[in-house]
């Protein structure tokens, strides 16, 4: 029980954000941990985060709106949101990963994590969205003792609920019962008295408690008793001999073939992403599969014994076609050789797919605690990219903003002002900048720079190849398109600006937002004619 309560009180923040209120946050988090406690018994705070999402769903429709009245001042431009953009800067603010904000959502982690960021670009329009302004705000939102004695008062008396023996909701029936009975021997009533069966029912939950309290006890006796950190990044520091944790943990092989033991009915079709949390008490490997039930599985298993700690199902999007793709041991093997990682720990393994392909992602720890990531064509088994990240540097905070940004990716392919181009994106990861933008030819760029030094790091081009000759150009097409919204240009984001085919004519198709509205706006490429014109609430 202990485990579900400090999980609770690691989601109070989300559940506040998701519903606007402190107090039905903490409602709502008391029903939750209840009905995950009924749910799985065993590993209620696997199921916790599902049942949070349920039931703060219908909560949030019920009662949409937030009140800012007693929250901090930089996080009241969420409470603006609607119920969906603050369960997505909440999941993102208390570093609940996309992958497991899917799986409770019932949806794909890509689209979770469009629906971070929307909902960022949303929060940018009511002038906030500074993480770290947040993130420090959040702290106001104290989880009290008085929070954790109601939590654990509501858990028990979900478990005495389902531990009550049969027959004892039928109390006042057999009471009345007894006392219309003729008096002829009164002793004989008071012997059989239905609040006995009550107490005894008591006393079972309470030696079952204890002995629960006592087992998970020893468990986390057996490793730290620190709290998990809040990311899941591994410090150089935890690294005290990269050989041990080898010796100790599965191997990813090793994790997906228990996996497969758990999933004994289904037939599986393909591993889609494995994942070694070694931070989590205990340390597990997260092991995603799709079967040929048309279901994806996610099965948690303890990565020191093999033992299982979860399995959860929901429908599978798709079944990706694996018949030409190499096996994934050779896979592991050449991410290994690339990164020189022979000994490395392997933490993860994805299955993905882009435009150029499909392919196999690794991410492995080396003695030295930095995390190599290999990206490897899972059908040729070429080397696509390859990074190093150092764990140890953490982001130091001192960046260019965001227009400097720009100015910088701009002046790498052209001298121009910011106001010649149409850019369509802007988004910081770390001490990163991915900067797209479109110039008046309709040439895309993607550029990526250092968020320290506004040094490029590459730099993606995608040309025309329609005759542009007597075009209007992107930037009169952009002015066309907010005159017809009424809005201007420091009211929108633009999102999507390019040149494209539509019945064997060139048009541009234009795509911006503002906090409310999301826009399409399709032009002639020579007239400048409005074709095709869509206002969408968020």
């Amino acid at each position: 029980m202990q485990e579900l309560i400090s999980r609770a009180e690691k989601l109070y923040p989300a559940a506040v954000l998701y519903l606007g209120s402190k107090e039905r946050g903490k409602e709502t988090l008391r029903e939750a941990a209840a009905a995950a406690m009924r749910k799985a018994p065993a590993q209620p705070a696997e199921e916790l985060l599902p049942q949070l999402f349920r039931i703060c769903r219908t909560r949030a429709a019920e009662q949409p709106e937030a009140d800012v009245s007693d929250f901090p001042e930089a996080l009241r431009p969420i409470l603006s949101l609607p119920p969906a953009g603050r369960r997505s800067i909440a999941c993102l603010l208390t570093d609940i990963s996309a992958e497991d904000a899917a799986a409770a959502l019932g949806i794909s982690a890509g689209e979770q994590q469009q629906k971070t960021e929307k909902a960022m670009r949303q929060l940018s329009f009511l002038q906030g969205g500074d993480q770290n302004a947040m993130r420090f705000a959040l702290r106001e939102l104290q989880w009290t003792p008085e929070d954790e004695a109601a939590l654990t008062e509501s858990i028990r008396s979900s478990v005495s609920q389902q531990d009550a023996p049969a027959g004892t909701g039928n109390v006042r029936e057999i009471v009345r019962t007894q006392s219309a009975a003729p008096a002829e021997n009164p002793s004989q009533g008071r012997r059989v008295t239905v609040p006995l069966w009550v107490l005894i029912a008591g006393l079972l939950c309470i030696v079952t408690l204890l002995t629960y309290q006592a087992v998970t006890g020893l468990q986390r006796s057996r490793r730290p008793a620190a709290a998990p950190p809040e990311t899941e990044v591994i410090r150089p520091e935890n690294v005290t001999s990269l050989q041990t944790l080898r010796e100790e943990f599965l191997t990813l092989g090793e994790a997906q073939e228990k996996a497969g033991e758990l999933l004994t009915e289904q037939q599986i079709s393909v591993f889609t992403s494995t994942k070694l949390r070694m931070n989590d008490i205990p340390p597990c490997y997260e092991v995603t599969c799709v079967c040929t039930d048309g279901q994806t599985y996610l099965c948690k298993i303890h990565a020191e014994t093999g033992a299982r700690l979860a399995v959860n199902a929901y429908p599978a999007e798709e079944i990706p076609d694996t018949a030409d793709w190499i096996p994934a041991e050779d896979a592991r093997s050449q991410a290994a050789a690339v990164s020189g990682l022979e000994e490395g720990l392997f933490l993860k393994e994805k299955l993905g797919h882009d435009s150029e392909g499909a392919y196999y992602k690794y991410e492995l720890l080396g003695s030295d605690g930095r995390i190599y990531t290999v990206q490897i064509n899972s059908r040729t088994g070429m080397l696509i990219k390859y990074t190093v990240e150092d764990p140890s540097v953490a982001d130091s905070g001192n960046v260019i903003p965001p227009e400097e940004a720009q100015k910088q990716a701009l002046a790498r392919v052209a001298d121009l002002p910011l106001s010649d181009a149409v850019f369509t994106k802007i988004k910081q990861t770390g001490n990163v900048y991915l900067i797209g933008f479109t110039l008046d030819d309709g040439t895309q760029y993607t550029i990526e720079l250092d968020a320290r030094t506004g040094m490029t790091n590459t730099v993606d081009v995608n040309r025309v190849s329609a005759d542009t000759t007597d075009a209007i150009g992107i930037l009169r097409a952009r002015e066309l398109a907010l005159e017809r919204a009424a809005l201007t240009l420091e009211q929108v984001r633009f999102t999507k600006a390019k040149i494209d085919r539509s019945n064997a004519a060139y048009v541009y198709e234009l795509e911006f937002e503002t906090a409310e509205y999301e826009y399409e706006v399709t032009l002639n490429m020579k007239t400048g004619e409005i074709l095709k014109y869509r206002a969408l609430s968020q």
